[in-house]
Protein backbone atom coordinates (compact mmCIF):
# COMPACT_ATOMS: atom_id res chain seq x y z
CA UNK A 1 0.00 0.00 0.00
CA UNK A 2 3.07 2.26 0.86
CA UNK A 3 3.99 1.62 -2.92
CA UNK A 4 0.86 2.71 -3.96
CA UNK A 5 0.41 5.54 -2.31
CA UNK A 6 3.62 7.36 -3.29
CA UNK A 7 3.27 6.18 -6.86
CA UNK A 8 -0.19 7.48 -7.27
CA UNK A 9 -1.37 9.98 -4.55
CA UNK A 10 -1.04 12.78 -6.98
CA UNK A 11 -3.05 10.88 -9.31
CA UNK A 12 -2.44 12.34 -13.19
CA UNK A 13 -5.23 14.44 -15.13
CA UNK A 14 -6.99 13.79 -18.17
CA UNK A 15 -7.75 17.50 -19.57
CA UNK A 16 -9.83 16.82 -22.25
CA UNK A 17 -12.55 15.01 -19.86
CA UNK A 18 -11.47 16.93 -16.16
CA UNK A 19 -10.94 13.19 -14.99
CA UNK A 20 -8.63 12.26 -12.24
CA UNK A 21 -7.29 8.66 -12.17
CA UNK A 22 -4.97 6.73 -11.70
CA UNK A 23 -3.83 2.99 -13.05
CA UNK A 24 -4.46 0.39 -10.71
CA UNK A 25 -1.32 -1.00 -8.63
CA UNK A 26 -1.08 -4.79 -7.86
CA UNK A 27 -0.34 -5.40 -3.59
CA UNK A 28 0.63 -8.48 -2.45
CA UNK A 29 -0.29 -9.29 0.73
CA UNK A 30 -1.56 -11.53 3.74
CA UNK A 31 -4.73 -12.44 2.26
CA UNK A 32 -3.40 -12.57 -1.44
CA UNK A 33 -3.34 -10.33 -4.41
CA UNK A 34 -4.69 -7.00 -4.58
CA UNK A 35 -5.41 -4.72 -7.45
CA UNK A 36 -5.96 -1.35 -6.18
CA UNK A 37 -6.95 2.04 -7.82
CA UNK A 38 -7.98 5.54 -6.93
CA UNK A 39 -11.80 6.02 -7.73
CA UNK A 40 -12.12 8.50 -10.56
CA UNK A 41 -13.58 11.98 -9.18
CA UNK A 42 -15.50 13.97 -11.85
CA UNK A 43 -14.02 18.06 -11.28
CA UNK A 44 -15.84 20.64 -12.57
CA UNK A 45 -14.05 22.96 -15.38
CA UNK A 46 -14.51 26.04 -13.20
CA UNK A 47 -12.22 23.93 -10.42
CA UNK A 48 -9.90 22.01 -12.67
CA UNK A 49 -7.09 24.80 -13.78
CA UNK A 50 -7.62 27.52 -10.54
CA UNK A 51 -6.74 24.67 -8.28
CA UNK A 52 -3.52 23.75 -10.35
CA UNK A 53 -2.45 27.25 -10.45
CA UNK A 54 -1.57 30.10 -7.68
CA UNK A 55 -3.32 30.73 -4.32
CA UNK A 56 -4.72 33.70 -6.03
CA UNK A 57 -6.42 32.02 -8.42
CA UNK A 58 -7.88 29.00 -6.58
CA UNK A 59 -11.24 30.87 -5.99
CA UNK A 60 -14.89 30.32 -7.85
CA UNK A 61 -15.86 33.29 -10.29
CA UNK A 62 -17.16 36.04 -7.89
CA UNK A 63 -21.04 35.12 -9.42
CA UNK A 64 -21.23 31.76 -7.61
CA UNK A 65 -20.42 33.40 -4.29
CA UNK A 66 -23.08 36.65 -4.95
CA UNK A 67 -25.64 33.58 -5.66
CA UNK A 68 -24.85 31.88 -2.75
CA UNK A 69 -25.25 34.95 -0.95
CA UNK A 70 -21.61 34.99 0.23
CA UNK A 71 -20.17 37.37 -1.99
CA UNK A 72 -19.30 39.14 1.80
CA UNK A 73 -18.00 36.48 3.19
CA UNK A 74 -15.52 35.75 0.16
CA UNK A 75 -14.40 39.52 0.44
CA UNK A 76 -13.70 39.08 3.62
CA UNK A 77 -11.84 35.66 2.85
CA UNK A 78 -9.63 37.10 0.33
CA UNK A 79 -9.10 40.20 2.51
CA UNK A 80 -7.62 37.78 5.14
CA UNK A 81 -10.32 39.21 7.44
CA UNK A 82 -11.78 37.28 10.36
CA UNK A 83 -15.82 36.21 9.82
CA UNK A 84 -18.63 36.92 12.28
CA UNK A 85 -20.41 34.20 13.80
CA UNK A 86 -23.75 34.94 11.04
CA UNK A 87 -20.88 34.30 8.72
CA UNK A 88 -20.01 31.64 9.57
CA UNK A 89 -23.55 29.86 10.40
CA UNK A 90 -24.32 30.90 6.22
CA UNK A 91 -21.18 28.34 5.37
CA UNK A 92 -22.62 25.77 7.28
CA UNK A 93 -25.92 26.44 6.00
CA UNK A 94 -24.57 26.78 2.16
CA UNK A 95 -25.54 23.89 0.02
CA UNK A 96 -22.11 24.40 -2.28
CA UNK A 97 -19.20 22.02 -0.41
CA UNK A 98 -17.12 22.79 -3.68
CA UNK A 99 -17.48 26.49 -3.05
CA UNK A 100 -16.81 26.26 0.08
CA UNK A 101 -13.82 24.21 -0.26
CA UNK A 102 -12.24 26.91 -2.69
CA UNK A 103 -12.72 29.51 0.19
CA UNK A 104 -11.19 26.89 3.09
CA UNK A 105 -8.45 26.05 0.64
CA UNK A 106 -7.61 29.92 -0.14
CA UNK A 107 -6.93 30.47 3.51
CA UNK A 108 -5.52 27.44 4.14
CA UNK A 109 -2.48 27.97 1.10
CA UNK A 110 -2.54 32.00 2.51
CA UNK A 111 -1.66 30.44 5.84
CA UNK A 112 0.42 27.64 5.39
CA UNK A 113 1.66 27.15 1.62
CA UNK A 114 1.11 24.08 -0.54
CA UNK A 115 2.50 21.87 2.32
CA UNK A 116 -0.28 19.34 3.61
CA UNK A 117 0.74 18.13 7.28
CA UNK A 118 -0.94 14.74 8.49
CA UNK A 119 -0.23 12.16 11.44
CA UNK A 120 1.15 8.50 11.51
CA UNK A 121 -1.17 6.65 14.08
CA UNK A 122 -1.66 4.10 15.73
CA UNK A 123 -5.34 3.10 16.75
CA UNK A 124 -6.24 0.64 19.77
CA UNK A 125 -9.52 -0.15 21.39
CA UNK A 126 -8.92 -1.24 25.13
CA UNK A 127 -12.63 -3.36 25.21
CA UNK A 128 -15.32 -3.32 23.06
CA UNK A 129 -17.42 -4.36 26.62
CA UNK A 130 -20.02 -1.61 27.06
CA UNK A 131 -22.60 -0.45 29.24
CA UNK A 132 -24.88 1.92 26.57
CA UNK A 133 -26.02 -0.31 24.55
CA UNK A 134 -26.85 1.40 21.15
CA UNK A 135 -28.74 0.65 18.74
CA UNK A 136 -26.79 1.33 15.92
CA UNK A 137 -23.49 0.33 17.32
CA UNK A 138 -21.98 -2.37 15.67
CA UNK A 139 -19.04 -2.56 17.81
CA UNK A 140 -20.05 -3.06 21.34
CA UNK A 141 -20.68 -5.88 23.00
CA UNK A 142 -21.52 -7.39 26.34
CA UNK A 143 -19.55 -8.69 28.74
CA UNK A 144 -19.84 -12.65 28.33
CA UNK A 145 -21.37 -12.86 24.47
CA UNK A 146 -19.31 -13.72 21.63
CA UNK A 147 -16.63 -11.23 20.46
CA UNK A 148 -16.57 -9.73 23.35
CA UNK A 149 -13.23 -8.77 24.47
CA UNK A 150 -10.64 -7.02 27.17
CA UNK A 151 -7.20 -6.02 26.96
CA UNK A 152 -4.88 -5.50 30.16
CA UNK A 153 -2.91 -2.11 30.69
CA UNK A 154 -0.03 -4.75 30.03
CA UNK A 155 -1.29 -6.20 26.36
CA UNK A 156 -2.26 -1.94 25.44
CA UNK A 157 1.75 -1.75 25.86
CA UNK A 158 2.72 -4.46 23.99
CA UNK A 159 0.93 -3.01 21.04
CA UNK A 160 2.63 -0.09 21.66
CA UNK A 161 6.21 -1.81 21.74
CA UNK A 162 5.88 -3.66 18.89
CA UNK A 163 5.10 -0.90 16.84
CA UNK A 164 8.50 1.25 18.23
CA UNK A 165 10.01 0.93 15.26
CA UNK A 166 7.22 2.74 12.77
CA UNK A 167 7.73 6.56 12.85
CA UNK A 168 3.85 6.45 15.29
CA UNK A 169 3.21 10.69 15.76
CA UNK A 170 0.14 9.82 17.61
CA UNK A 171 -1.74 7.01 19.41
CA UNK A 172 -5.41 7.03 19.61
CA UNK A 173 -6.61 4.87 22.28
CA UNK A 174 -10.70 4.25 23.13
CA UNK A 175 -13.48 1.61 23.44
CA UNK A 176 -16.84 0.99 25.02
CA UNK A 177 -17.90 2.45 28.21
CA UNK A 178 -17.02 -0.34 30.51
CA UNK A 179 -18.52 -1.37 33.28
CA UNK A 180 -15.58 -2.04 35.95
CA UNK A 181 -12.50 -0.40 34.43
CA UNK A 182 -11.90 2.54 36.97
CA UNK A 183 -9.90 5.89 35.95
CA UNK A 184 -6.63 5.00 37.75
CA UNK A 185 -6.32 2.01 34.96
CA UNK A 186 -6.51 4.52 32.25
CA UNK A 187 -4.05 6.91 34.54
CA UNK A 188 -1.63 4.43 34.89
CA UNK A 189 -2.04 3.31 31.20
CA UNK A 190 -1.37 7.11 30.02
CA UNK A 191 1.72 7.47 32.12
CA UNK A 192 3.28 3.71 30.81
CA UNK A 193 2.69 4.71 27.52
CA UNK A 194 4.35 8.31 28.30
CA UNK A 195 7.13 6.51 29.22
CA UNK A 196 7.62 3.96 26.41
CA UNK A 197 6.97 6.68 24.00
CA UNK A 198 7.53 9.75 24.96
CA UNK A 199 7.47 11.71 22.13
CA UNK A 200 3.61 10.65 20.68
CA UNK A 201 0.74 12.66 21.01
CA UNK A 202 -1.98 11.14 23.27
CA UNK A 203 -5.63 10.71 21.49
CA UNK A 204 -7.43 9.42 23.76
CA UNK A 205 -11.13 9.00 25.44
CA UNK A 206 -14.17 10.38 23.73
CA UNK A 207 -16.56 12.41 25.59
CA UNK A 208 -18.83 9.38 26.31
CA UNK A 209 -16.48 8.21 27.69
CA UNK A 210 -14.90 10.70 30.22
CA UNK A 211 -18.96 11.15 30.81
CA UNK A 212 -18.91 7.89 31.73
CA UNK A 213 -15.65 7.57 34.37
CA UNK A 214 -16.96 10.34 36.07
CA UNK A 215 -20.24 8.48 37.24
CA UNK A 216 -18.24 5.64 38.10
CA UNK A 217 -16.06 7.86 39.92
CA UNK A 218 -18.77 10.14 41.70
CA UNK A 219 -16.67 13.38 40.13
CA UNK A 220 -17.17 15.76 37.53
CA UNK A 221 -16.34 15.96 33.95
CA UNK A 222 -13.63 18.25 34.46
CA UNK A 223 -12.03 16.39 37.73
CA UNK A 224 -11.42 13.71 35.44
CA UNK A 225 -10.20 15.46 32.60
CA UNK A 226 -7.33 16.92 34.90
CA UNK A 227 -6.06 14.03 36.14
CA UNK A 228 -6.26 12.50 32.34
CA UNK A 229 -4.27 15.34 31.52
CA UNK A 230 -1.89 14.95 34.24
CA UNK A 231 -1.25 11.33 33.74
CA UNK A 232 0.11 12.01 29.62
CA UNK A 233 -3.57 12.83 28.26
CA UNK A 234 -3.01 15.57 25.06
CA UNK A 235 -6.20 15.37 23.55
CA UNK A 236 -9.59 13.59 22.79
CA UNK A 237 -10.57 12.35 19.62
CA UNK A 238 -13.96 12.88 17.71
CA UNK A 239 -17.14 10.34 17.39
CA UNK A 240 -18.81 8.89 20.48
CA UNK A 241 -21.23 11.83 21.07
CA UNK A 242 -24.11 12.12 23.24
CA UNK A 243 -26.95 14.26 22.17
CA UNK A 244 -30.03 14.98 24.52
CA UNK A 245 -31.55 12.67 27.24
CA UNK A 246 -34.63 12.22 24.88
CA UNK A 247 -32.54 11.32 21.68
CA UNK A 248 -30.21 9.39 23.92
CA UNK A 249 -32.85 7.03 25.28
CA UNK A 250 -34.51 6.61 21.72
CA UNK A 251 -31.28 5.68 20.50
CA UNK A 252 -30.09 3.32 23.53
CA UNK A 253 -31.37 -0.06 25.47
CA UNK A 254 -29.93 0.05 28.25
CA UNK A 255 -28.12 -3.33 29.79
CA UNK A 256 -27.50 -1.84 33.16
Amino acid sequence: MDRFLQAHCVPFLDGNAGLFQAPPERVESRWGTWWISCAAVWVPRTLRAPMMEKESDSMLPPSVYERLGLARVREKVLAGERLNLEEGLRLLECPDLLAVGALAHQVRTRLHGPTTYYVVNQHINYSNICVNGCRFCAFARERGRPGAFELSVEEILQKVRERLHDPITEIHIVGGCHPDLRLDTFERLLREIRRIRPGVRLKAFTAVEIDHFARLEGISTRAVLERLKAAGLDMLPGGGRRSSARASDACSVRTS
